[in-house]
């Protein structure tokens, strides 16, 4: 048998190739390689094509040199597993995708068309149902199989013995799954290294186990012969020896940030299920065969460790630097991981101190510079747009519009950073930069806080201030009637201007650049970085209800904003938001007016309009 890898990878692009050169390089032809390569390309560059390139030159590289070729692709869920696996199917016919779990591939591997008659397989395997094994019963499925591999050594077939394997399945139900599993081609190969697997002793629990099932009701297991517990031994040794007849060659990690702990050794007696789940996984991704073949790790992330982390992060939360020495101790290997970690570390050191010293170490920070950039590049490689575009700008421009400042604008910061004033909150100058209507949508901030805390007994100054800020926050009705609500901030003008350009308040989406006829759109996306949590809030409410009220100025019938219908008229009349009101009033022991006023500040009530009350 022949194999051309050339065939799919003259379909990549020249990044994306050399990225599959080198890759495969590090991982198979090198002097000294590597099982484990990370390619941590930005996001929408094309890691699944990277990888599928690495599969095609890894098929070609062992073909006739092993008996059989297995290609393990992992995912987070299934979902991305089958539409993923059509982008890395190199081998032009039907792939192989394993949907079950590890522990049933002796059903799989014999059967007609399964993966032992056929000499190449790409395989999909999620972590969820093939490496973590913490309902430690299984599936119904899985019982049943691993009682058929057993059952002439165990020599029983009383009701007391199939309650141990029966789980949760009804004892009617459960002869359905043991006939079925016996009409089923079971691999003998594993069913025998199974039964190896399990000494006499084993047995001895099972059947001791058994007998306490069959003559009591509620029987009182001693820990070593609870039906959970056995089963789930029984499973992990099935789980080890389904690995070694995988005969994985190359495994691929997809996002693997998302089952990170897999890669890493877990404390049994604190978590012993992530023990177990990354026991089975380090044995699959360390696979070796008794030919000298050796399974080669691919991993695929953007972010493969854990993004900037400050002092005052939560520390459960962890800590960016330990994830990314964690990482990189995972890729170097077991045999010198530690060691290649701590020259790493030295090296970063001693770049940190030599950018501190700029711009007299200029030289020496660019020599240290190309010496971190060594070390990494023997297990990670990584392409970002700025690379990848002729002028270097990762087809990113920065908007700089000009801003003005309005006299309204000036007018809500002196009345709202009267009230801040008046509860000692922090300034709010820097926030009056980014957002109007401060007190509609500065939720988890300390003015609001504060602001709270004394709503029911506001001090006179407060309430006169409150008063004097009341323009200055969104009216129900404005949202209810599509009103115009002034964008009193130059930020948010400028922005709503950006927004609505070309017309796109009226698209449903964004225009293609290059559109198969008429004319070009110079519409792109905008991205928006601020400090402050409320900004998202006040872009979103603000410009959506900008837009609502142009599409009504157009003839664009539109339904009321979510959360502003008004609720079945009662008995005398009022609404349901009516009667609220007043009960409310009652409950206040009939607040004075201002008092009133100065609550439907602090808890504004706008309809659709995030006011973080």
């Amino acid at each position: 048998m022949t194999y051309r890898a050339n065939d799919h990878l003259e379909i990549l692009k020249p990044f994306q190739r050399a990225t599959v050169d080198y890759v495969f390089q590090r991982l198979f032809t090198d002097a000294s390689p590597t099982r484990q390569f990370l390619v941590a390309d930005e996001v929408g560059l094309g890691k699944t094509m990277v990888a599928r390139g690495v599969i095609a030159k890894t098929i070609e590289q062992l073909t006739g040199k092993v008996d059989r070729i297995d290609v393990v692709y992992i995912c987070s869920n299934q979902a991305i597993a089958e539409q993923n696996i059509k982008s890395l199917n190199v081998i032009g016919s039907a792939t192989k995708p394993l949907n079950t779990r590890l522990t049933l591939l002796p059903l799989e591997i014999e059967q007609e068309g399964g993966i032992a008659s056929r000499p190449i397989n790409l395989i999909s395997l999620t972590p969820g149902t093939t490496l973590d094994l913490k309902s430690s019963l299984g599936t119904a499925k899985e019982r049943a199989l691993i009682y058929e591999m057993l059952r002439k050594r165990l020599g029983i077939r009383h009701g007391g013995v199939q309650r141990i394997f029966r789980g949760g399945v009804t004892p009617e139900n459960w002869p359905g799954w043991t006939d079925w599993m016996r009409s089923q081609s079971i691999s003998k190969e594993i069913s025998e290294k199974f039964n190896d697997a399990i000494g006499d002793d084993f047995i001895q629990r099972i059947r001791a186990a058994s007998e306490l099932a069959r003559n009591k009701k509620s029987p009182d297991y001693p820990p070593d012969q609870r039906p959970a517990s056995i089963i789930g031994e029984l499973r992990r040794i099935l789980a080890r020896i389904c690995v070694d007849a995988l005969t994985p060659d190359l495994i691929i990690l997809d996002e693997f940030q998302r089952f990170a702990e897999l890669l890493h050794e877990h404390d049994e007696s604190l978590a012993p299920e992530k023990a177990a789940a990354a026991e089975l996984a380090r044995a699959l991704f360390s696979y070796s065969g008794p030919d000298g073949s050796s399974a080669r790790l691919l991993l695929l992330s953007a972010t493969p460790y854990r993004m900037l982390t400050l002092s005052s992060d939560d520390p459960e939360e962890g800590d960016h630097y330990s994830d990314f020495l964690r990482t990189m101790r995972f890729l170097f290997g077991d045999v010198d991981g530690e060691a290649r970690v701590r020259e790493l570390e030295n090296e970063l050191s001693q770049f940190r101190r030599a950018l501190q010293a700029m711009p007299a170490s200029k030289s020496a920070a660019r020599i240290q510079r190309d010496r971190v950039h060594h070390i990494l590049s023997q297990v990670i490689a990584r392409t970002e747009r700025v690379d990848s575009t002729a002028d270097r700008n990762s087809l990113v421009r920065e908007l700089k519009p000009p801003l003005t400042i309005e006299t309204d604008d000036l007018r809500e910061a002196k009345a709202v950073s009267q009230v801040a004033e008046l509860v000692s909150a922090p300034g709010i100058v820097e926030y009056w930069k980014s957002s109007p209507y401060l007190l509609n949508f500065m939720r988890g901030y300390k003015l609001r806080e504060r602001l709270q805390a004394v709503k029911l007994r506001p001090a006179k100054e407060l309430r006169t201030a409150i008063r004097a800020a009341a323009p200055y926050f969104i009216d129900k009705a404005q949202v209810e009637d599509f009103a115009e609500i002034p964008l009193r901030n130059g930020r948010m003008r400028a922005l709503a201007d950006t927004a609505f350009q070309h017309g796109l308040d009226r698209a449903l989406w964004i225009p293609p650049s290059r559109p198969s006829f008429g004319e070009p759109v110079p519409a792109t996306k905008t991205l928006v970085f601020s400090d402050w949590s409320m900004v998202p809030d006040a872009i979103a409410a603000l410009l959506s209800h900008e837009a609502s009220r142009r599409m009504m100025s157009i003839g664009v019938q539109t339904g009321p904003p979510i959360g502003a219908q008004k609720g079945p008229p009662l008995k005398d009349g009022a609404t349901v938001e009516e009667r609220s009101l007043r009960c409310a009033r009652r409950r206040e022991g009939g607040a004075r007016p201002e008092t009133r006023a100065a609550q439907s500040i602090l808890i504004p009530a706008c309809g659709g309009i995030s006011c973080g009350s």
